[in-house]
């Protein structure tokens, strides 16, 4: 007895099978990505400052970028460690600044 649901499943495996398992996705760093990352890194913090969320889920979050940030620069992946580094220091500003918002 065939479902559907296991045929789509078959021909979606078949499809992926299809292509190359070295297919690999590259990202490009601009100025821009920097810019983006600390703006986005910004309103995160700002949101957990504002939503009160618990001290260790705070520094879960640090943690994240600040691994990354060092395993790209031991990796020597300036780029990505410029990007780390970027939402990193966008979410302490965020986190920071957040009472000011709230006042203006």
């Amino acid at each position: 007895m065939f479902s559907p649901v296991v045929c789509a499943v078959d021909r979606l495996r078949a499809l992926i099978d299809r292509f190359s398992p070295c297919f690999a996705i590259r990202h490009i760093w601009s100025p821009k990505g920097l810019s983006r990352a600390r703006k986005y890194g910004r309103g995160f913090g700002a949101l957990i400052r504002k939503q009160a969320f618990p001290f260790p889920y705070l520094g879960y979050r640090l943690l994240r970028p600040i691994t990354g940030w060092l395993l790209a620069l031991v990796r020597l992946k300036l780029d990505a460690a410029r990007y780390k580094r970027a939402w990193l220091i966008g979410i302490l500003e965020g986190y920071a600044a957040w009472p000011c918002w709230r006042s203006s």
